[in-house]
């Protein structure tokens, strides 16, 4: 564990000897002193005050609080889930260590199994006493309560199958909603208790991407690292896959404000934080990035490609000749480019290697010679037509480019095309 607050070396943090390296932890805060717990399923917990790690001692019967492999928090308590098993734990209002008592669920839930995560559910985006809690099992099922002690007035409002979760980080917050990483996609709680579970797969953020996340579940569910963020001031969801733990990652990401997804690739990320509002990630090496900063990968190019949804043109059915297509694309800088078209649900990315360089990018005021550069707060206009020559019924656009420091911004595309006098049935 390192302290990253400042950029350069991380300083150890906690240098006692750690068995197992992979953490659930959580911000928690009681009579004005805000701690970490965290928890790793092998060795002792811990907690972080702000100035120092210790142990932390949960005490009670649990058979050993090495055992404990997730936490969370909900209405100023503590819960712990106990490994491998079908109980869950939870400490006295607002503590951070101490006894804890049992809540046994291997009589609520059908399926067995164990277990594995929980979470907040609230029922109208805020927090107060209406919020629901959550437990789920590795084998697809969710028990959801009510109520603020165990003790005392903790009623079941129902056990549901949501799919089978995906790793102990499966759950993340977005508005009031608890979204639950399965194999059927990232489901929100809220629409789950509401909707009948057949339509699962629909209810799911992930809907408009369920093929390639079908895929990826099904290749790498296994493998630790899954992981659900949101990043606010980024205004995106991000949802984290090892394709190889501990050694390469994508990331599927959704815009929270258009509903839109893309994939991040070669951004090998394991874990996903923020500090001071702005983004981070843990990488494979052993370094912390700071994520979503310059338009630059690590002092080099960044690479993306965009392909559209297909158009018909307003004549589906009906050939067209489509002859060539213009990017619109305001930058800070130029670019390299590659621009073409996809007719009738074909796969093709354009065919060529882009590069790009910083020498196009915006000048430091005060830094750079002057007339050397683009000013900052200006843009260039890219508009130049690209000769495609398809035939087809449906388009789609294909951009490739490259950059390296310098600011992209996609505005749309023209098409040029001749329809056919004939068509197509």
């Amino acid at each position: 564990i390192y302290n990253v607050t400042s950029a350069g070396a991380g300083t150890s943090s906690y240098s006692t000897s750690i068995t197992v390296n992979k953490w659930q932890w959580i911000n928690f805060s009681n009579s004005g002193t805000l701690y970490i717990l965290a928890v790793n399923g092998t060795d002792t917990p811990l907690k972080y005050n702000g100035s120092a790690w210790s142990t932390n001692s949960i005490t009670g019967s649990i058979s050993s609080s090495a055992n404990i492999i997730n936490i969370f928090q909900h209405k100023e308590r503590v819960w712990l889930v106990e490994k491998n098993k079908l109980d869950v734990w939870y400490l006295a209002s607002q503590a951070i260590s101490g006894a804890a008592t049992k809540l046994p669920l291997g009589g609520v839930f059908n399926k067995g199994g164990q277990v594995v995560a929980g979470g907040t559910l609230s029922t109208d985006s805020g927090s107060g006493i209406d919020d629901l809690i959550v437990f789920l099992t590795d084998n697809g099922e969710a028990a959801v309560y009510q109520g603020t002690n165990p003790a005392t007035d903790f009623l079941l409002i129902g056990v549901y199958e949501i799919g089978e979760v995906i790793g102990p980080r499966c759950t993340f917050g977005l508005g009031g909603d608890l979204i639950v990483i399965t194999t059927e996609g990232a489901v929100p709680m809220s629409q789950v208790i509401r909707q009948d579970v057949s339509k699962e797969r629909k209810l799911a953020i992930t809907d408009k991407i369920s093929d390639k996340f079908s895929d990826a579940a099904q290749s790498y569910k296994a493998n630790f690292g899954w992981e659900g963020f949101v990043y606010p001031l980024g205004h995106y969801v991000i949802v984290n896959v090892p394709e190889v733990a501990g050694s390469r990652q994508r990331q599927y990401i959704q815009n929270t404000i258009s509903g839109a997804w893309c994939k991040f690739t070669n951004l090998n990320a394991n874990c996903w934080g923020t500090l001071n509002s702005e983004l981070y990630f843990g990488g494979n090496g052993g370094i912390v990035y700071k994520a979503d900063t310059t338009y630059q990968d690590a002092g080099g190019q960044i690479n993306a490609e965009l392909k559209t949804a297909f158009n018909a043109c307003g004549s589906y059915g009906q050939n067209k000749f489509f002859k060539s297509v213009r990017p619109l694309l305001l930058t800070s800088g130029v670019i390299d480019l590659l621009c073409d078209v996809n007719v009738d649900f074909e796969d093709q990315s354009p065919t060529g290697v882009v590069s790009a360089s910083s020498s196009g990018s915006a000048g430091i005021w005060g830094s750079t010679t002057w007339g050397s550069c683009l000013w900052a707060e200006g843009g260039l206009l890219s508009r130049a037509w690209i000769t495609t020559g398809k035939i087809g019924t449906t388009v789609a656009c294909r951009l490739k480019v490259a950059s390296n420091g310098i600011s992209v911004q996609v505005n749309g595309f023209d098409i040029m095309y001749e329809k056919s006098r004939g068509t197509i049935y």
